[in-house]
């Protein structure tokens, strides 16, 4: 390092950041016979540095979650959609070749997958109202039973001949479940 060359360089010592420059001085055979060295404090430019790198790659994160949550709610509201569309196309094209039981059965799906589309909605809509706090959260109560009812037979809905087998006592289907809204939400 002090063979005659010039360089600078970033040195830490005790939590302070000092950016350092070496010149050497030569004398009249070129070797290096003293230098000037200056170092100036940069500690505040480099934590700032730091900051802006973190606050980046935090944005970087927060855009790919948000990306990655825009394409799942999408998936998730067309995924009912799709169920209204089918049915009442094939409602459309075959209601002459249909028995009044099939067709109530596809207006039964329909009604079942726009059900599901609204509560979707819904909670996008009170996610939104939570998360800029215009609505105090509300908690309620619901029976277990009535929440893994809705779940089979949507279930079933969206996949016809699929099996679907419940276990639990009569003590568990009348149990009370409290849902609380949480008041923040990290991404």
């Amino acid at each position: 390092m002090l063979a005659g060359e010039e360089w600078s360089r970033l040195i830490e010592v005790s939590n302070r950041v000092y950016e350092v420059w070496w010149t050497p001085e030569l004398d009249a055979a070129a070797a290096p016979a003293g230098g000037t060295g200056v170092a100036v404090d940069v500690t505040d430019t480099i934590l700032a540095q730091r900051n802006a790198e973190q606050a980046e790659a935090a944005a970087v994160a927060l855009a790919q979650l948000r990306s990655d949550f825009v394409a799942t709610v999408s998936h998730e509201l067309r995924t009912p959609l799709t169920a209204v569309i089918g049915y009442a196309e094939l409602l459309q094209a075959r209601w002459s070749q249909l028995s009044d039981l099939e067709r109530l059965e596809r207006l039964e799906r329909i009604v079942l997958a726009a059900n599901r589309q609204k509560r979707l909605v819904e909670d996008l809509l009170l996610l939104s109202r939570l998360d800029n706090d215009l609505a105090p959260p509300q908690m309620a109560n619901i029976q277990i039973a009535d929440l893994i009812q809705r779940v089979t037979d949507e279930t079933t809905a969206m996949y016809p001949g699929q099996r679907v087998e419940l276990a639990g006592g009569p003590a568990l289907a009348r149990m009370p479940i409290r849902f609380e809204p949480c008041r923040s939400w990290q991404i």
